[in-house]
C-alpha cells in the first residue's frame, strides 16, 4: 500500500520558494514598472500586429489585473492574505462595473442619446477588458518561469523540512498530487508519480468557481461581465475529467493521505472529494502538517465534509 501526498503552495514555500500570490503581483508591478496606488483606467486599447494577432499593452492589461483583484481581495476580506486560494475566489467577485464610468454615451445632434452607437462602445470597452483580463494566464507563465527552483537540498531554505519529507516518502512508488506549477518535487525529491493538476509553468490553470449571473443592465453589460467570469472559471469537471485515470487508479492503492501547504480552498474541495470518492476513507489516516496547527480543526471540518471517514494525524 501506498500513501497519497496532496500538496499545496506551502510546501514550495517551506523550501524557500517565493510563490504567493503576492510575490505574483510583486513581480508585475517590477517588471512592469507600474505604481499599484495610482489610479487605472480599465479602458484598453488593442490592436491588430504584423501577424495579424491582437495586441495590447502589457503593462496597462498587468495594472488592471492587479488593481482588480487587489480590490476585490480587500472587498471581500482576504487583503492581507497570500494563499492562492483567496487570490482565486477574489477573481470571482471583481467589480467590472467600475468601467462604466469610463465610456462614453454618444448624442446625436438634437441632444438625445444615440443608444446604437453607445452600446457599440460598451461591447467594444467590455470585449478588450475581457481579453486583458485574460492575458493573466501569461503573466502567471511569465513568473513561474522567472522563479528559481530548488533542485539540490544545499539550496533548500530549511534542512529540517528537506530531511523530513525525504525520509518520509517513497519517491518510487508513493503517490503526489500537486496544486503547484513548479518542478520541487521531481527536481529535488525524484518523485515519479507526480500529476499537477493544475498544469506547469507553460500551460498553469487557475480561476474562480463563483456562478452567480449578473442581472439585466442597461447597455446589455450583463452579457460582457457574465462573459468575463466565466472564462475566469476553474474548469474543474474539465481538470477531473482529463485526470481521470489518476484518480480511479487510487482505488486500492492508498492507505494513508499526507496534506502539506494545501489551503483546502473552496474552489477545490471538488477534487478532495473526487479522490475520497475512489477510496475507502473509513480505513485510512490523514495527516496533517504541523505547521498549519492553528488551522487543522477548519481543515477537518472540510474534509471531512468531502466525505472522509478516517482518523486523522499529524506529521513534521
Amino acid at each position: 500500500m501506498n500513501k497519497l501526498f496532496i500538496i499545496g503552495n506551502g510546501f514550495d514555500l517551506a523550501h524557500g520558494i517565493p510563490s504567493t500570490f503576492n510575490h505574483f503581483k510583486e513581480f508585475l508591478r517590477c517588471k512592469y514598472n507600474y505604481n499599484p496606488d495610482e489610479d487605472v483606467s480599465l479602458l484598453l486599447d488593442w490592436s491588430d500586429g504584423y501577424q495579424g494577432e491582437e495586441i495590447c499593452d502589457a503593462k496597462a492589461c498587468a495594472q488592471i489585473i492587479d488593481s482588480l483583484i487587489s480590490d476585490s481581495c480587500s472587498n471581500i476580506g482576504d487583503g492581507d492574505r497570500e494563499n492562492w486560494s483567496d487570490f482565486e475566489k477574489a477573481m470571482g467577485y471583481i467589480d467590472y462595473s467600475l468601467l462604466d464610468d469610463e465610456i462614453e454615451i454618444v448624442y446625436d445632434k438634437e441632444g438625445d442619446e444615440h443608444i446604437g452607437y453607445t452600446e457599440n462602445n460598451f461591447e467594444d470597452a467590455y470585449s478588450n477588458l475581457k481579453n486583458g483580463m485574460l492575458k493573466i494566464t501569461d503573466f502567471l507563465s511569465e513568473w513561474i518561469s522567472s522563479i528559481s527552483i530548488t533542485e539540490s537540498s544545499y539550496s533548500v531554505f530549511n534542512l529540517d523540512n528537506y530531511y523530513n519529507f525525504l525520509e518520509l516518502i517513497d519517491k518510487n512508488n508513493d503517490t503526489f498530487l500537486t496544486f503547484n506549477y513548479t518542478q520541487t518535487l521531481e527536481e529535488l525529491y525524484e518523485a515519479k508519480n507526480v500529476t499537477h493538476l493544475h498544469g506547469n509553468q507553460e500551460s498553469p490553470v487557475m480561476g474562480h468557481n463563483n456562478d452567480s449571473k449578473m442581472g439585466e443592465r442597461n447597455y446589455h453589460q450583463e452579457i460582457y461581465i457574465n462573459s468575463i467570469n466565466e472564462a475566469l472559471r476553474k474548469p474543474t469537471s474539465r481538470i477531473i475529467e482529463s485526470n481521470r485515470c489518476f484518480f480511479e487508479k487510487l482505488q486500492g492503492e492508498i492507505d494513508s493521505i499526507y496534506s502539506y501547504g494545501f489551503s483546502f480552498g473552496e474552489v477545490d474541495l471538488i477534487y478532495i472529494k473526487e479522490v475520497l470518492k475512489h477510496l475507502d476513507s473509513g480505513n485510512i489516516k490523514w495527516y496533517l502538517h504541523r505547521h498549519d496547527e492553528i488551522k487543522h480543526e477548519e481543515f477537518k471540518k472540510k474534509i471531512k465534509k468531502c466525505g472522509f471517514q478516517g482518523t486523522f494525524l499529524e506529521f513534521d
